[in-house]
């Protein structure tokens, strides 16, 4: 297939100058000059009026609609919710702790800060030398009193490390660059390392403190020990309490009394739709939440629904019918749409208005106190710098002519915008060089899935398949 692949393909194959324009076509840049009509300038000459207000209010009735809801009791019946961890005994916990003891290894461990003034590795030596003056500079202040946290604060080129005085937490080995974690498990607690050269720069390291590798304290884990006891136990009995809680079900108890014979506690959901369930059960599957939400009020689940590992029983609490906000209630944002359409019309009437003069040679009367701006460089797919995203003046920009003012007016989210095209780059003949073979593997393999997907479309159509012996379906 792959042969049959390249052989199809070989008719369409790109040669280096058209691999060449569709890269200069994707890597170009254009800069633009333009005038901004924002319509926040035009917002205190609207008024909205009431007539508006209630058109609006009408018109958008959809988007004011609030979807019926539903609230609901539950009881998870799950080992974490029916594990007892005050029935686990000290001796209990203490033979779980020296039986697993390996699985309560800890690692040696430094909590450390540092300060990095950064110098790529194959920096000039001219960009080193002014890397180790200001980390000559951090170390004088470090000697004269500073504290690390101060210094690192000044000098730190880590974009956290401004804000945390350095602060890098506990870490074992294997987390940090080697020269790095070198350095750091080297120090003793309190100490300071000399400049130290990583990928990154160079570092000033201190230790705050250091841990042995050894076990965890047993006191550190118990809690967690007689959890995982109690979980485990829970699990085992899991079953028995499910089909006790069921029978209590099925003959109508309610679930305040359930839970009374379980040990656990009622929860409650705050109110969730059909379509997006409780944030409270998100484990919950699409299926499971809309037959919650399909209980009639006050019934409940008689059969369990799967819950994370384990099982779950609700009762409906509070159903709330679907409705449309009130018109007090969305009436400033109403106001707020209308002052943008009609602020929004008014930006693009003195948009157009301009333009008509900018066409004619003339100065702009209603942006003659703007100054044009010019934008950084862009491409042509993506948002220009300073506006946003419009593919239509992306696209313009490429081929109109430099120096000469786009004859539309281009809609951006905060108002209008009359450009005119300042130069278009393509990409330089050493990026084409450093890129060539990518771009032509790449285009050529694209062109090769092209024609097999006609190919093979082809010959679906043109195909002829025949049943000569029927019989053969009979099985």
């Amino acid at each position: 297939m792959d042969k049959l692949q390249a052989y199809v393909g070989l008719t369409g194959r790109l040669g280096e100058e058209q691999a060449r324009d569709y890269y200069e076509y994707g890597r170009s840049t254009a800069v633009i000059s333009y005038l901004k009509y924002p319509w926040e300038k035009y917002a205190d000459q609207v008024n909205a009026t009431e007539e508006q207000i209630a058109e609006q209010y009408a018109a958008r009735k959809d988007a004011f609609a609030v979807p019926a809801r539903a609230k609901i009791d539950y009881l998870a019946l799950t080992p974490g919710a029916l594990a007892d961890t005050a029935s686990v005994t000290d001796q209990e916990a203490r033979a779980y702790y020296d039986q697993r003891k390996d699985s309560f290894k800890i690692e040696e461990q430094v909590q450390a800060r540092h300060i990095l003034v950064r110098a790529e590795e194959n920096a000039t030596e001219a960009d080193v030398a002014k890397a180790m003056d200001i980390v000559r500079k951090a170390q004088a202040d470090l000697k004269a009193g500073k504290s690390f946290e101060e210094t690192a604060a000044k000098f730190t080129e880590d974009p956290s490390g401004t804000q945390t005085g350095g602060e890098l937490g506990w870490f074992g080995r294997g987390r940090m660059v080697k020269p790095f974690e070198d350095a750091a498990f080297a120090l003793e607690k309190g100490a300071v390392s000399e400049p130290v050269r990583t990928q990154f720069g160079f570092h000033l390291i201190k230790v705050e403190d250091k841990k042995a590798a050894g076990f965890e304290e047993f006191d550190n884990v118990a809690g967690e020990i007689r959890r995982s006891i109690a979980e485990d136990r829970a699990a085992e009995t899991l079953q028995d309490r499910l089909d006790q809680a069921l029978e209590m079900v099925l003959v109508g108890e309610p679930l305040d009394a359930v839970a009374k014979a379980l040990g656990i506690g009622v929860r409650s959901t705050g109110s969730f739709t059909r379509e997006q369930g409780p944030v409270e059960l998100a484990a919950l599957s699409p299926e499971n939440t809309a037959a919650l939400f399909d209980l009639a009020l006050n019934a409940t689940t008689q059969s369990p629904l799967p819950f994370e590992d384990g099982y779950l029983l609700a009762a409906k609490r509070e159903q709330i019918e679907a409705s449309v906000q009130p018109l007090d209630a969305v009436r400033e944002s109403i106001v707020a749409a209308i002052v943008r359409d009609e602020a929004m019309k008014m930006a693009k009437a003195d948009a157009d208005a301009d333009l008509a003069r900018l066409m004619k040679g003339e100065a702009p009367s209603v942006a003659s106190s703007a100054t044009a701006v010019e934008t950084e460089p862009f491409a042509r797919q993506g948002s220009i710098p300073g506006l946003g995203a419009n593919q239509l003046l992306s696209d313009k920009a490429f081929v109109s002519p430099a120096g000469a003012w786009i004859p539309e007016a281009f809609a951006f989210a905060t108002g209008y915008v009359l450009a005119k095209p300042v130069k278009v780059t393509p990409p330089s003949p050493e990026e084409w060089a450093a890129e060539k073979d990518l771009w032509v593997s790449t285009l050529n393999q694209r062109t090769e899935d092209q024609a097999m997907q006609a190919f093979m479309a082809e010959l679906r159509a043109k195909a002829d398949v025949r049943l000569t012996n029927p019989a053969l379906l009979d099985n």
